[in-house]
């Protein structure tokens, strides 16, 4: 079929006002289709084709998403709560003003991905790719970010406290002025991060590698930094510093 679509904006539509049930719209090729508004919450769309999509303000909640390719898609104001996202291909869209509360998203591609001013609070990322994605001003409160790559991403004033980040790769990350309040950064990569004004109070440290960091007005009290590195660390002018 090339780059045809199996389906048009018109054939969803009228499938939605006949069906009873949540769409199986399962490997389905909708590449760069206006689905604007549309309502889609339960369907099955696992390995669905969805890249250069518009979506904005569509409800997908519940929608089973996994292995999809929505890569450079317009997901604003989208409702994905409780959708399954795993291994799904989220490079470079925004999701300005999505919903994602409840949803899965362990082990997908988020890469230069737009999350400014998101609540992810809770959220599950575990293994995923957030490198270079915009993530300012976000609520990661008590996320899951175990092994994530986070190379490069912008992180400035997003709140991170009580998140796991263990095994993170923040190399690069920016994260001025962030709350990393209790985080557990055990054994992350913030080679060369700016940590510039960020609060780490009660942060677990153990074995991080922060080297070339700078972290110039960050308040590190009561932080562990048992085995850290901290070669080449910028550390003006900072408040509660501990050495192990």
């Amino acid at each position: 079929m090339g780059n045809e679509t199996d389906l048009t904006r018109a054939d969803l539509i009228k499938l939605i006002a006949t069906s009873s049930k949540p769409l199986n719209l399962k490997g389905v090729n909708l590449n760069g289709l206006d689905l604007k508004f549309l309502d889609l919450s339960g369907a099955d769309l696992r390995d669905a084709v969805l890249t250069g999509i518009s979506l904005y303000g569509a409800n997908l909640n519940g929608a089973n998403l996994k292995g999809a390719n929505l890569s450079v898609s317009d997901l604003i104001n989208i409702d994905l709560s409780s959708a399954n996202l795993q291994g799904s291909n989220l490079y470079g869209s925004s999701l300005r003003g999505a919903n994602l509360k409840g949803a899965i998203l362990t082990d997908s591609n988020l890469s230069k991905a737009g999350l400014v001013n998101l609540n992810l609070s809770k959220i599950n990322m575990t293994r995923s790719n957030l490198a270079e994605a915009d993530l300012r001003n976000a609520n990661l409160t008590y996320a899951e970010l175990c092994d994530t790559n986070l190379i490069e991403a912008d992180l400035e004033n997003a709140i991170l406290n009580n998140s796991n980040l263990q095994n993170a790769d923040l190399t690069g990350a920016y994260l001025k002025g962030s709350n990393l309040k209790i985080a557990n950064l055990s054994y992350a990569d913030l080679i060369d991060s700016n940590l510039v004004g960020a609060d780490l109070s009660g942060a677990i440290l153990i074995g991080a590698n922060l080297s070339g960091a700078d972290l110039s007005n960050s308040i590190l009290r009561n932080v562990d930094l048992t085995n850290a590195d901290l070669t080449g660390a910028i550390l003006k002018n900072v408040k509660g510093l501990k050495f192990p």
